[in-house]
């Protein structure tokens, strides 16, 4: 707030506030307690107001005061109090701008910068109204667990100094699936995850490609099979915990089109393993008593049956052989 002249003055530069918010005052007087009242004359403005609530403009915040032979230059802000008035606060281009002798030389430039964490990554000069691409940005420095975004992505007609800053965010460090079993994910996959990520999982076919290892009187039964697709976070490997429907299940994973079983460690209900890739076809299989014909065990029992048999048989003939014997070195005892 001014009481006084202000005069040939200058402003180029970003303000925020509440209310009274202008490139050269936020607001003059008609008259203080003696009886002086403020004047703006001949003030120059190219300025941009990031926050203001009420009362803001190029010039002044508040028509209160004289004000005399004043621009500015802006896209989206009036002279005084969101209203531009012939002869006292008026707008001119910028070409119209850079012809006066008096403006300062920092009107004629504008900076365009790119900051991480108050650490100047690049700047560049340009001429008012440019527009950049992507190719301008830098790569964004890495955070230990944390993932960089650009606070703004489009820099197009650029009409004053611009500042373009990293925001970093927290990973998300695990994801779950919206299929439930027993009120919890089914599918939980560990990983540097960022803001919209999500896996996806579909049902997978009853394949009966799937060879496992089994005995002679057990076999590995399908339980259910998934395809899971995990969205790119960079990582070599992600950790997959599966909820097994019970604790007998084994996990295979398929492999340059070969059905491979994982090695899988137990964390509460959860079977937890290690996939590479985007999307990874999983079978869930189960250790089972193999059905064998009754054919099969008729003829096993009949073949056990006369082996059995045999075998008495060559008992007692071992027996009565050796009771003969036995009975005649007696007699030769006995003569």
């Amino acid at each position: 707030i001014s009481a006084g002249q202000i005069s040939a003055s200058f402003a180029k530069c970003s303000l925020a506030g509440g209310k009274y918010v202008g490139g050269i005052l936020g607001s003059g007087v008609r008259e203080d307690y003696s009886g002086d009242s403020s004047i703006v004359r001949g003030c120059y403005s190219m300025v941009e107001i990031a926050r203001a609530r009420q009362y803001f403009g190029a010039v002044a915040g508040a028509n209160v005061g004289e004000y005399e032979e004043n621009l500015f230059v802006s896209n989206d802000l009036s002279g005084i109090d969101r209203v531009s008035y012939h002869g006292k606060a008026e707008p001119i281009s910028y070409e119209e701008l850079a012809k006066r002798r008096s403006i300062p030389e920092e009107f004629y430039s504008l900076t365009l910068e790119f900051v991480a964490d108050g650490e100047l990554l690049y700047s560049t000069e340009f001429e008012y109204g440019a527009s950049f691409d992507a190719s301008v940005f830098p790569d964004i420095p890495k955070k230990e667990g944390h993932y960089g975004v650009w606070d703004r992505t489009e820099l197009r007609d650029l009409v004053f100094d611009t500042t373009v800053s990293v925001i970093y965010k927290a990973y998300t460090t695990a994801l779950g699936s919206s299929e439930e079993r027993d009120g919890r994910e089914i599918f939980l996959v560990q990983g540097e995850f960022t803001d919209g990520d999500s896996i996806s999982l579909a049902e997978g076919a009853n394949t009966s490609k799937l060879h496992t290892e089994s005995s002679f009187f057990t076999r590995d039964t399908l339980v259910e099979s998934w395809i899971l697709t995990i969205p790119a976070d960079g990582l070599d490997m992600n950790r997959v915990h599966f909820l097994s429907p019970d604790g007998s299940c084994k996990i295979f994973i398929k492999l340059d089109g070969t059905w491979t079983q994982v090695a899988a460690d137990e964390f509460g209900s959860y079977l937890c393993f290690d996939v590479s890739g985007e999307q990874v076809e999983i079978a869930v299989v189960r250790h089972t008593l193999r059905i064998i014909p009754l054919a099969i065990i008729g003829g096993a029992l009949i073949i056990c049956a006369a082996i059995a048999v045999i075998i008495i048989r060559k008992k007692k003939k071992a027996k009565k052989a050796d009771g003969i014997i036995a009975e005649s070195q007696k007699e030769k005892a006995t003569v």
